[in-house]
């Protein structure tokens, strides 16, 4: 579940990719 919520979140704000 939170795999999927990462990879949003890296989606949605690439900035927070560290």
């Amino acid at each position: 579940m939170l795999g999927v919520f990462y990879r949003i979140t890296l989606r949605e704000r690439p900035m927070i990719n560290r």
